[in-house]
């Protein structure tokens, strides 16, 4: 049998023992108010023991749960001294072990024990180092020093044991001079102890690893409920006149420690713990605030009004917690930087970006890798939504697909941004991450807008300036190859019939005749050339230039078309929008009709035009990218809707003012 499967089976025989004496002092008849006492302690001592059992169940050489099992005798101690007091107080029949007697009266030293060899040896059941074995042996020490130095006492024991003999005996009268510099050291040096296992958890928490300190922040979770204890204590005090509430505080607090102590040994990665500590311990805090507020005022105001009352010192507590209530951020924290960690680099990382954002203008696309910091995830990448489709962006204004289970970040309830991790974090630190960087993902976001528009528009730019100069070129080489050549050989026709002139007027005749037909063609190419800049068709109004467009389109094209005056520059706009538009549809589309509407809505011109094709047009195609140009030329705006084997949408907005 393992050492903690001994302290555990010692302990519960010993809890046994305790439980029947007290259950049958209980028997003999010691008050109802005792009697539902003691039922209560018994049935609070059950709650340690089946925890011991169920780590030892989990781990037979985990010692700490044989230490929660002898957590369950401390308050059967105190329970089975304090019932076969009351009983032997109401019946003087029953019977009294005087052994048993003069051993219980320094007894209470052992209710603080097991506690403190729990707190000391957690959670592996280790001392922290060699050093601390004093500690350990001191705890043991001091309280059997204790019970026997009280046992010999020479005075008689205190009611109902008065007549009860000194079977350990009684010190002499010469030894005062040693028994009474005791009887005050040993329970300072206890104190001193008590404080000495306290430290050991904190000690393990700053040099311990990860696992170790999660480990310590869930069991102090549990412990919380002492300072909480004494807190109800003052609160009780303050409004009731008597202490009743702090038994609320302990049995919380009795039920709250060994369910910490399995959770922190068994299940230390269980989120929700930091946030719980720190939130308990803030909320203990602004309380004790709250309640010294209160009692200052409650002095005072007994001072001049004299006795107090209840409904006053109720009000005056709850007026002075709201006055501290703006303490809460501050003490928060405070206590994060050792009870939440995490949140607590979380808070300070977007606190100082945003910091250097608004005072030194830094780049707040910089939010990413102050995330991937704080929550420990070099991978973690932010994406900004810049479009109403859905399509996302990185910090280097990339279109990137958004992964499935990507975190949203909304400000004034719209997503902004989304971020991806690849390591589980609690759901509490993502909610406190969406919830201070949104902002900071908010001036991103708007930052990323103006560069891709800027890009946009110096690409705009640039290809207007090459379309431009191709559109030179190809003027150049049509004038070149065509109406030039011919009218430089009209020119030399005309020299021609000019040498013929008075000798041969036959031959002037054909000269002539070739030099009007060179003129013809020349200006017929010309025409060409000039209808490639602005289709002459427009003269005539948008209207009829679509209504020709139809005559000569391979596949059937419906017109809806309002026949209104326009400016010509959006004239031809919107012709040349309709036509990239159809062209598309009949080379790539597969369509097998068109729809085209033009309607004037307030002082602007909607031009859509519609297929019925197989769809996944690019929107940043050659000739869709230049019709954008053209309507941005214009101070208009292109959308373009191509979902796959559902057509494709093309819709212009032209400015129109009258």
């Amino acid at each position: 049998m393992t050492r903690p499967l001994v302290v555990g089976a010692a302990s519960t025989l010993v809890a046994g023992a305790l439980a029947a004496a007290t259950l049958t002092a209980a028997g003999e008849g010691m008050g109802p108010s005792m009697t539902a006492y003691v039922l209560v302690i018994v049935a609070l001592a059950l709650v340690p023991l089946a925890a011991g059992w169920f780590l030892l169940r989990h781990d037979p050489h985990h010692l700490v749960g044989g230490l929660l099992c002898f957590l369950a005798v401390s308050p059967l101690v105190v329970a089975a001294g304090d019932g076969w007091a009351a009983a032997v107080a109401r019946h003087r029949e029953v019977p009294v072990n005087d052994l048993l007697v003069a051993l219980s009266q320094g007894s209470w030293m052992l209710l603080y024990v097991p506690a403190a060899l729990l707190v000391l040896l957690f959670p592996d059941g280790r001392l922290v180092g060699p050093r601390w074995r004093c500690v350990l042996y001191g705890l043991l020490a001091v309280p059997v020093a204790w019970i026997l130095l009280l046992a010999v006492q020479p005075e008689r024991f205190p009611p109902p044991y008065t007549s009860s003999r000194h079977v350990l005996g009684a010190l002499p009268a010469s030894w005062a001079a040693v028994a009474e510099p005791l009887a005050v050291g040993l329970p300072l040096a206890l104190l001193v102890l008590l404080m000495g296992a306290v430290a050991a958890p904190v000690v393990r928490h700053r040099h311990g690893d990860e696992r170790v300190r999660r480990q310590v922040r869930a069991f102090t979770l549990g412990a919380a409920g002492l300072p909480v204890s004494l807190l109800l204590c003052w609160f009780s005090y303050l409004v009731l006149g008597v202490p009743d509430l702090v038994l609320v505080g302990l049995v919380i607090t009795w039920l709250a420690i060994p369910g910490a102590t399995v959770t922190a040994v068994v299940r230390h990665d269980l989120y929700g713990v930091d946030r719980a500590l720190s939130a308990t311990a803030t909320y203990a805090v602004l309380s004790a605030l709250a309640l010294a507020c209160a009692t200052a005022v409650g002095v005072a105001l007994g001072a001049l009004l004299g006795q107090g009352h209840p409904v006053v010192s109720a009000a005056v507590a709850a007026l002075s917690l709201l006055a501290v209530l703006p303490l809460r951020r501050p003490v928060t924290a405070v206590i994060d930087r050792v009870a939440y960690p995490r949140r607590h680099r979380l808070r300070q990382a977007v606190d100082d970006l945003a910091r250097r954002v608004h005072q030194e203008g830094a780049d707040p696309t910089g939010l990413e890798s102050v995330l991937r910091e704080a929550l420990d995830d070099p991978s973690l990448r932010v994406f900004y939504s810049l479009t109403s489709d859905g399509s996302v962006v990185d910090r280097d204004g990339v279109v990137a697909p958004l992964p499935q289970d990507a975190v949203p970040l909304f400000t004034s309830g719209h997503t902004v941004a989304a971020y991806v991790t690849s390591t589980v974090v609690e759901p509490a630190l993502l909610h406190e991450a969406t919830r201070t960087a949104s902002p900071l993902a908010e001036l991103a976001r708007a930052r990323l807008l103006a560069d891709l528009a800027r890009r946009d528009a110096e690409a705009s730019r640039a290809r207007l300036q090459r379309a431009g100069y191709e559109e030179r070129r190809r003027l150049e080489r049509d004038l070149h190859d065509g109406a030039q050549q011919r009218l430089v050989s009209l020119g030399m026709s005309l020299r021609v019939a000019q040498r013929h002139l008075g000798r041969d007027s036959g031959g002037v005749d054909a000269v002539l005749d070739r030099a009007v037909a060179e003129l013809g063609t020349a200006v017929a190419e010309l025409r060409q050339l000039a209808h490639g800049i602005r289709p002459s068709c427009l003269d005539d109004g948008l209207a009829p230039a679509l209504a020709g467009l139809t005559a000569t389109a391979p596949l059937p094209i419906l017109l809806d078309v309002d026949d209104i005056p326009l400016p010509d520059d959006i004239v031809a706009t919107a012709y040349f929008v309709v036509v990239e538009a159809v062209t598309n549809a009949v080379k790539h589309s597969a369509a097998g009709r068109v729809v085209v509407r033009v309607r004037r809505q307030h002082e602007v011109l909607e031009v859509e035009v519609t297929d019925d094709g197989v769809g996944g047009a690019d929107p940043g195609g050659s000739g869709l990218a230049g019709m954008a140009d053209r309507v941005a030329a214009a101070a208009g705006a292109v959308t373009v809707v191509s979902p796959r084997g559902q057509g494709t949408s093309v819709r212009a907005v032209l400015p129109c003012a009258s």
